[in-house]
C-alpha cells in the first residue's frame, strides 16, 4: 500500500514498548500496527510510519510519520488548537496537516485565524518529514 514500515517498528522492538498498544479503536486498527499492536500517542490514537506515505488523492510523500489525534479528544475547538500548534511544530518538523477535508502545508509564521478548524473527518493528521 503506503509503504507501511510501521509493523516492522513494532515487530523489531525499534519502538520502544512504552509506545506499543492496542489497536482497538484507532483510525486504521492492525492494518497499520505489527504483531504486539500499534504505535501509539500520549492521546492513544496511532503514529503511523510510512517510507513513502500520503492521503489518499494526494501523491505519495517520502519518509514521514503521521500522528493521528481524534477530534474527541481536543480540549479546546479545532482551530485554536492548530492556530497555536501548527506554527510552533512546523519549526519542529512538521510539513502537513489534514484536518478531516483539507492537507494543507505547515507554515511557521501563519496567522491564528488561517485555521478554519476540523471539517468533519474526526481527526487531525500531523505528518512530520523523517
Amino acid at each position: 500500500g503506503a509503504q507501511n514500515i510501521s509493523s516492522i517498528l513494532v515487530n523489531s522492538g525499534v519502538a520502544t514498548p512504552d509506545m506499543v498498544g492496542s489497536c482497538a479503536g484507532t483510525r486504521w486498527g492492525a492494518s497499520w500496527g505489527g504483531t504486539s499492536g500499534c504505535i501509539l500517542n500520549p492521546w492513544n490514537d496511532q503514529i503511523i510510519v510510512g517510507s513513502q506515505y500520503g492521503w489518499a488523492g494526494f501523491p505519495s510523500k517520502t519518509n514521514r510519520f503521521e500522528m493521528q489525534i481524534d477530534e474527541s479528544k481536543f480540549a479546546v475547538p479545532c482551530a485554536a488548537l492548530l492556530g497555536s500548534l501548527v506554527p510552533q511544530a512546523a519549526a519542529a518538523g512538521l510539513v502537513e496537516y489534514y484536518d478531516g477535508s483539507t492537507t494543507s502545508t505547515a507554515s511557521t509564521s501563519a496567522a491564528a485565524s488561517t485555521y478554519a478548524g476540523c471539517n468533519g473527518g474526526n481527526y487531525l493528521g500531523l505528518q512530520f518529514q523523517l
